[in-house]
């Protein structure tokens, strides 16, 4: 039997989270999609990196406030709940392949000693962050249906209808926030009207006993490979689960091995040990020129070329 709503919205990642949160908010009777039996358990590798709280973002300078647990969004003019764990930066340091010439933005030294007032920004629980929204759209009256992967969208008459799953959902408006691998932008036929670059896949682990020359910064590093003819990169950042973690990612598995045994940084991973290890996979297109056709909007990573960031896809 298909179920009615004002709204339909694919994805219950930050951007889909944050629509059912607003929508729920504004009496709009909502159901949120999502392919995953846990929104907020995250399987996918990602940095978690609340953007840049230094500097403008989208048109935006917004920051969190750690004594009312708020993520505030001063310009778009709303907040968003955050009692999680959370852990600052106060540089990003751009290494050479000699593993000595660095590039560095934000004074370290001195921003550490501010503490809260001179970091560039933080990490956080990604997982943490949407299960707060999703809990706040279901106490706004959202319906959240999971373990549902859409296979079919169509236009009927003033209406459309959204399948997966067995269930069947109308409504006459849909939001497709299902992320870089959209769905909803390929069964609406909004990636016809772009250019399909390369897939990018990596791998991010989880590490401790790390030494590292700035231990509270962003660090993006490259080397060369015996015979090599492109760099191996690898970023590094802190961890928001433990002050003696790191996340680390690198493309391959190999890259990962040469990097930290053979590598002229290999000195900072002597005593370093592997907790968990995940992987992603994005198709890189180029933005969607127009985001909204036949009553169906594209936000967040469903219509840009890589990722919006998270608090990109909120806004």
């Amino acid at each position: 039997m298909t179920k009615r709503y004002d709204l339909v919205i694919v994805g219950a990642g930050p951007g889909g989270a944050m629509a059912a949160r607003v929508a729920g908010e504004n009496g709009l009777r909502t159901a949120l999609i999502e392919r995953k039996t846990d929104p907020a358990k995250i399987s996918r590798g990602c940095a978690m990196m609340f953007a840049i709280e230094s500097g403008y973002y989208f048109a935006e300078r917004m920051f969190y406030n750690k004594t009312s647990k708020k993520m505030i969004f001063p310009v778009n003019g709303f907040t968003v709940d955050y009692d999680g764990p959370a852990r600052n930066f106060y540089a990003w340091h751009f290494y050479a392949p000699d593993g000595k010439t660095r590039l560095a933005f934000g004074d370290y030294e001195e921003n550490r000693k501010k503490d809260d007032q001179g970091r560039l920004s933080l990490v956080y629980d990604k997982g943490k962050l949407i299960e707060g929204l999703l809990n706040e759209a279901v106490n706004n009256g959202v319906d959240l249906f999971t373990g549902v992967n859409v296979d079919g969208i169509e236009k009927r008459g003033q209406s459309l209808r959204v399948t997966g799953g067995g269930e069947s959902f109308e409504s006459p408006f849909v939001i497709g926030a299902d992320g870089i691998n959209s769905r909803v932008a390929s069964l609406m036929g909004f990636n016809k009207e772009r250019t399909y670059y390369c897939p990018a896949p990596g791998i991010t682990y989880y590490i401790t006993g790390v030494t590292l020359p700035q231990s509270e910064a962003v660090i993006l590093a490259n080397c060369f490979k015996p015979d090599a003819s492109t760099p191996t990169l690898f970023w590094i950042i802190p961890s928001p689960y433990g002050d003696n973690e790191y996340w680390f990612n690198v493309t391959t598995v190999e890259d990962f091995h040469y990097i930290t045994r053979e590598s002229i940084f290999a000195h900072w991973f002597t005593g370093a040990r592997v907790n968990r290890t995940l992987s992603y996979v994005g198709n890189l297109w180029s933005p969607v020129p127009e985001p909204y056709r036949e009553n169906v909007l594209l936000v967040g990573d469903a219509a840009w070329f890589g990722e919006a960031e998270i608090t990109g896809s909120m806004m």
